[in-house]
């Protein structure tokens, strides 16, 4: 998520395995660089959806928060 006019950009970050990750906040121009020194791959939205819903599934016992 990009908040405020682009000044800070918060993410979180995994290496290897997607489902465990920290949550970072860089300014910007830092994100950029972060991004360029640890050759980040950007998670797509189906692949972001996937993982939001496991999740939910760790969280709350069921596999999403309807059922």
């Amino acid at each position: 998520m990009i908040t405020g006019r682009l000044r800070y950009v918060e993410f979180e970050f995994s290496i290897g395995d997607p489902e465990l990750a920290v949550e970072l906040v860089l300014a910007f121009p830092q994100f950029q660089e972060f991004c360029r020194r640890n050759r980040v791959r950007m998670v797509g939205a189906e692949e972001a959806a996937r993982l939001d819903l496991e999740r939910m599934k760790w969280r709350y016992g069921s596999p999403g928060l309807a059922e």
